[in-house]
């Protein structure tokens, strides 16, 4: 997608962010837009050659960014690329939680597998990601957690007791991150995309 800037000033030149999901979807676009306004992008996502075609795209137009080909539902794999991160770039100042997955189908039909999988991606890495990040931002003095949510992180409805449990739950954890955060200037909010959930500048932002 193409950049979106009001002006030619890059607030975020200098900052280092972690955006998950950047394949595709809002979390592609949500990179793009972090690295327009200077910051250099860390790309998690599962698939290899849409992280890559991202990273490309914001290169050819002057920005920064990392491929980092991840599984989400893997805690030692998250463990690892936050480490790499920090390493490479030096710093980590905004984590975007974009990442989500889902296993549709009625109560009765839904196995442990699925119901595990859904958990891990959609809420146990947005916690494992924040816990990672933490030291960096409080040594840093401030940071930015940003957790990507859904309308049904406000209404469950039939077919989707997974994904909406996770939604659901993430509120509660943006909240209790935002809590224990604010000592040490680090912000956490929730974002409940409207519409398609695909631009940037369609969603409702919740400060927890």
């Amino acid at each position: 997608m193409p950049w979106v800037s009001a002006s030619s000033a890059r607030p975020l030149s200098g900052q280092v962010a972690v955006v998950t999901g950047a394949s595709s979807g809002l979390g592609q676009a949500t990179a793009h837009r972090l690295a327009a306004d200077g910051a250099a992008v860390a790309l998690l996502a599962r698939r290899a050659d849409d992280l890559i075609s991202t990273q490309t795209a914001i290169a050819e137009l002057g920005g920064t960014a990392l491929a980092l080909p991840t599984d989400l539902a893997d805690a030692a794999a998250i463990e690892a690329v936050v480490s790499s991160v920090a390493a490479e770039l030096r710093r980590i100042d905004v984590l975007v939680n974009a990442a989500a997955t889902d296993v549709p189908g009625p109560v009765e039909a839904l196995d442990r597998h699925g119901w595990d999988r859904v958990i891990a991606v959609n809420l146990t890495a947005p916690f494992l990601l924040a816990k990672a990040v933490w030291p960096h931002m409080r040594r840093a003095g401030g940071g930015t957690i940003i957790n990507v949510s859904s309308v049904a992180g406000r209404r469950g409805w039939a077919n989707a007791a997974a994904y909406c449990s996770t939604k659901f739950a993430l509120t509660g954890l943006t909240q209790s991150l935002a809590a224990e955060g604010r000592p040490h200037g680090i912000r956490a909010c929730v974002v409940y995309p409207r519409g398609d959930g695909h631009r940037v500048g369609s969603v409702g932002l919740h400060t927890a």
